[in-house]
């Protein structure tokens, strides 16, 4: 019984975190509210204090652990799926603008042509009665502004809406990322002088960091250059609103991204600097540990609390107090006990990819690194062990740790990461520890800043340099499909057991029995896949559809693609081809409007084979290309009329306004939102799938006289057109069919597969 609860004796905070864990994924996956939580919550503890009393230590451990695993999901359900009465998310989408009480409880979110605040809503005024509310929205202002601060409190009148979009085409389901930043409703005001605003106090903590904060970045504007102030202030305090779009596409494609988001390196090196100078001073040892403790949550509030400072902010401290009590550090209850601190204010961090990346490099470089050091125990004394081999296995084994789990949610594999990260990490080690002493000295004496800054600049010059060296697109693996929960949960598995093996022959068994269980798996999972005949995804554009065949030749379909400040084609299409590595596809407007011949030249570029654009778009076509600065495309511009077979695999029929496939027993067709194909022949053909932009009553009465459809695909239905299909829904004789909406469930991917054709969001 002893040898049973040994584990729990020696790493308490890693069984409790195991259990917060748990909690946290049943909470999740199961379709309970938070009621039963609490009820199993507390038999379970009742159960533990009685075995405890009894001397069944065992079974008391037990249900100890179930009793924080209810607890855990309790906690988790409160916050996502309990809503009281007055909670936000019983007001959104009402047909009458509310008036709205709040406080800002984030840092506002400045972006080029809009303002971003998070707001604690504690009121409402609704049909002029004044009723007490709870819940957080996202308040979009469309002007930057910096009116708002942390802290104050705001009062203005709008309507709520219920978060739109489902999983984007990278996998992002944009609603569930609001609501696990417990966000339930999203609110629009035109300027910033729309609220009124009542601020927080001279004195108040807040705006104190937010005054020091603008002058740490001022002083790198003056004594540094200009995109090298900009990178100073990423580096050191993750202010990167200054940054060039170029430079931070340097730092993705570099594999070394991380660095703009402060972290544990960050963190010791600004603890390492002030124990350094506290050193030379008469205090004792309890205050110097309680000035670092203040440091580091001034720095961390610096920092906007991102949760990647946060996280190393909290090990550190934890650190530092165990070293103050003469405890023996144990990193893996460091390590669990930082994620529970974090888990139990915010469960919803568990799914934080940076969370989850922060925790699986803490513990690999716990586990890995001294095994792989044993190695090297003859020369541990050694300076270039400690100062050189150190350093490089510790980044090697952060490394391998980290960069499987970057392609199972970014799909891209830096593959000079390695290399990169060698580099430029110490570069920037470096670069942190000199804007820490240019800080020190430009607010004692700012001309002696000037003079330090002179200094630094170069450093930081140097890192754009590297960053344009290691940044070569080329040397990026696109890793779409490549990496799953199967293969990723392989690979630790294979790298957990091969350097355990190097010490232990029961690891070297096991790792050739996990090898031998892998191979089976993947030949019979290489077997059961095949290949779809026909694969196409239907981004989702307000008031428009993009189309994206994925089956060869790959296909870019734009129909009637709307004005906005941005380009979709930029910012929506281009990333999704390139993140699925397709590098010349077809690209076809089927419309001739401005604006969607405008995104299919954008889209075109140098990347496309061919572009088609409607007959009625040719002049149109020569004027954009004069009038914008676009590139020409090197492809071949088809200006079609009606055009027969397109493809080997699949026969495909191409008008203005409608493009339908023919796949063995299947016909799919993509239509404009232009009536006229209602009226010709472009619909005569009877189609099993659809897909429209806006679905209104017209169209719907058409299609619901369609005794082959099973699927509809649109960006939007009217009310009109709702109403028509629940009534058709509501009559048992009518063929039923699946509707997809996609300003509601986000991109939609058709795909035929031995026969069978599926749609799924």
């Amino acid at each position: 019984m002893v040898a049973a609860i040994a584990p729990a004796r020696k790493y308490p905070a890693v069984i409790a975190l195991v259990g917060v864990i748990s909690g946290i994924l049943i909470a999740e996956y199961l379709p309970f509210s938070s009621y039963p939580y609490i009820l199993l919550s507390f038999l379970f503890f009742a159960g533990a204090l009685l075995n405890y009393f009894q001397g069944r230590a065992y079974l008391s451990v037990l249900l100890g652990v179930l009793a924080l695993i209810s607890l855990s999901a309790f906690g988790y359900a409160f916050r996502i799926k309990t809503f009281p009465p007055g909670h936000i998310s019983h007001f959104v989408d009402n047909d009458r603008p509310l008036g709205i009480y709040g406080t800002v409880d984030d840092w506002p979110v400045l972006k080029d042509k809009s303002t971003e605040i998070y707001l604690q809503v504690d009121s409402l005024e609704v049909e002029r009665q004044i009723v007490r509310s709870s819940g957080r929205i996202l308040l979009r202002i469309m002007t930057p502004t910096t009116r708002l601060q942390y802290g104050d409190r705001v009062i203005f009148e709008s309507r709520v809406y219920a978060a739109r979009g489902g999983r984007n085409p990278s996998g992002l389901d944009y609603r569930r990322y609001l609501v696990l930043k417990e966000i339930f409703g999203v609110a629009y005001l035109p300027h910033q002088f729309a609220l009124q605003v009542d601020p927080i106090g001279a004195g108040n903590i807040r705006r104190l960091i937010s005054q020091l904060r603008s002058e740490i970045v001022g002083v790198f504007r003056r004594t540094l250059g200009h995109r090298e102030a900009a990178l100073a202030s990423g580096f050191l305090i993750g202010e990167t609103r200054d940054i060039p779009r170029e430079i931070y596409d340097l730092f993705r494609d570099s594999g070394t991204l991380h660095l703009l988001a402060v972290s544990g390196s960050n963190v010791a090196l600004v603890i390492m600097f002030f124990a350094f100078i506290f050193r030379a001073s008469p205090f004792n040892a309890a205050l110097r540990t309680l000035l670092l403790l203040l440091i580091i949550l001034v720095f961390s509030f610096l920092s906007y609390n991102q949760p990647s400072v946060v996280r190393a902010s909290i090990m550190a401290g934890l650190v530092l107090l165990g070293r103050l009590l003469q405890k023996r550090i144990d990193y893996n209850n460091i390590v669990a006990a930082t994620a529970l601190l974090i888990l139990a204010v915010k469960p919803t961090e568990l799914f934080d990819i940076g969370f989850q990346l922060s925790f699986v490099c803490a513990w690999g470089i716990i586990f890995f690194v001294p095994r792989i050091a044993a190695i090297f125990y003859r020369w541990r004394r050694t300076f270039v062990y400690r100062y050189v081999g150190l350093p490089l296995i510790v980044c090697f084994i952060a490394q391998l740790v980290s960069v499987p789990l970057t392609g199972f949610y970014f799909h891209r594999l830096p593959m000079i990461s390695f290399a990169a990260n060698l580099v430029i990490v110490p570069l920037v080690g470096i670069i942190v520890v000199g804007e820490v002493i240019l800080l020190v000295i430009a607010f004692i004496l700012p001309l002696a800043g000037d003079f330090v800054g002179s200094i630094l600049n170069p450093f930081l010059s140097l890192n754009i340099r590297l960053l344009e060296f290691f940044g070569d697109d080329s040397l990026t693996l696109q890793a779409g499909g490549l990496i799953d929960l199967i293969v990723l949960a392989t690979y630790y598995l294979f790298f957990i057991f091969l350097v355990a093996a190097i010490r232990d022959m029961r690891y070297r068994r096991a790792l050739v029995i996990l090898i031998l269980v892998a191979l089976n798996i993947f030949s019979i999972r290489g077997l059961v896949r095949a290949e779809p005949q026909f694969r196409m995804t239907v981004l989702s554009i307000p008031e428009g559809l993009a189309a994206i065949t994925e089956t060869a030749p790959a296909r870019v379909i734009l129909v009637n693609i709307p004005h906005r400040d941005y380009s979709y084609a930029e910012l929506v299409i281009s990333p999704f081809l390139y993140n699925r590595g397709f590098t010349d596809p077809e690209v076809i407007a089927l419309d001739g409007d401005y604006v969607t011949v405008l995104e299919a030249l954008r889209v075109a570029g140098s990347r496309a084979s061919r572009l088609y654009l409607p007959i009625q778009a040719a002049n149109l076509y020569h004027d954009i290309l004069v009038q914008h600065e676009v590139k020409q495309p090197d492809s071949l511009v088809t200006f079609y009329a009606e055009l027969g077979s397109l493809t080997e695999k699949s026969t495909s029929v191409l008008r203005p306004g409608a493009l339908s496939y023919r796949v063995e027993n299947y016909t799919l067709s993509i239509f404009s939102q232009d009536r006229l194909p209602l009226e010709r022949s472009a619909m005569t053909t009877p189609s099993h799938l659809y897909a429209i932009p806006i679905l209104d009553l017209e169209i719907w009465q058409f299609l619901s006289r369609q005794d082959s459809l099973q699927y509809l695909v649109c960006n939007r239905i009217t009310k009109e057109a709702r109403y028509g299909i629940d009534t058709y829904r509501s009559d048992p004789q009518n063929r039923p069919f699946q509707l997809f909406e996609t300003s509601e469930v986000g991109a939609v991917e058709i795909t035929l597969k031995n026969g069978l054709l599926s749609v799924e969001n």
